[in-house]
């Protein structure tokens, strides 16, 4: 068992590493960046139910947004 167990988590490992290789080549000089206003965090999100696409969010340091198009 613990065998089939190290198998599987080697593969796993394995593939996401080749996964994210396969991406960094797709994303090229593309790079993570912070979007909307520095020094604020969302500290509460909810949703309309039955409308996927709109959202509240809830900011630390006060203020509430809102999203009609899922984000």
């Amino acid at each position: 068992m613990f065998k089939r167990l190290l198998l599987l988590t080697l593969s796993i490992i394995t593939s996401a590493s080749f996964a994210q290789s396969d991406l960094d080549e797709k994303l090229g000089n593309h790079r993570f960046r912070f979007i909307g206003p520095e020094g604020n965090r969302t500290i509460a999100v909810t949703g309309v139910p039955g409308d996927p696409m709109i959202n509240y969010i809830g900011a630390a340091s006060g203020g509430l947004w809102k999203t009609t198009d899922g984000g």
